[in-house]
């Protein structure tokens, strides 16, 4: 009896402080993790999205066959999300157990806020 292996997807969360230029500069380097809109229109629609309604954008790729889901939100917006609820997006994805990666001083002490 052979049993079928799922295809988890690993989730991985970028709170960045230019979603624009991420968007630019990351579309250059990875054309293929965005969907086949974006030949059409470029960026626009996904900094449109990013900017209304839940705020965030989700690419997929693989890794060593590893799928990967990655999402991308401005830092202001996560942690308006994360303290009012406002779109209740990125609240509900921390809800399962995460980890955070800080490489800037400023969003340590917002890290502070956020976990009190």
């Amino acid at each position: 009896m052979s049993k079928k292996r799922l295809n988890l997807t690993n989730d991985l969360y970028f709170s960045v402080s230019d979603v624009n230029a991420f968007h630019d500069m990351n579309y250059q380097m990875n054309k293929y993790h965005y969907p086949a809109t974006c030949k059409l229109f470029g960026t626009r629609l996904v900094k449109f999205y990013s900017h209304h309604g839940a705020k965030v954008h989700f690419n997929y790729t693989k890794i060593d066959g590893e799928h990967l889901r990655y999402g991308v939100v401005g830092h202001d917006d996560l942690l308006r999300d994360l303290k009012y609820w406002e779109t209740l997006t990125m609240a509900t994805v921390m809800l399962k157990p995460i980890s955070f990666f800080i490489g800037n001083e400023k969003l340590t002490t917002d890290q502070e806020l956020i976990e009190s």
